[in-house]
């Protein structure tokens, strides 16, 4: 957030569940940073299937449709 010259107060743009994503607007250049958290969950790839003993799989966020439509909304120039 501070490397990108981002506004240091986040907006919450994806909220369900143990599943929290926080936006960083108003960057330098027309970047944004997003960060996403998800609360108490194992090891495992979010809204992916199991993988084996990694722990619970938390189903609140989809994070390959989650990435997908970060790099949509963010094409290289």
């Amino acid at each position: 957030v501070d490397r990108d010259g981002c506004d240091p107060t986040p907006s919450v743009t994806f909220q369900q569940g143990d599943a929290t994503c926080e936006t960083y607007a108003a960057c330098a250049m027309g970047a944004e940073v997003t960060l996403c958290t998800l609360e108490g969950d194992g090891h495992q790839w979010p809204g992916g299937q199991s993988a084996g003993s990694g722990g619970e799989i938390n189903m609140d966020i989809a994070a390959s449709e989650a990435l997908l439509d970060f790099f949509d909304a963010h094409p290289m120039p």
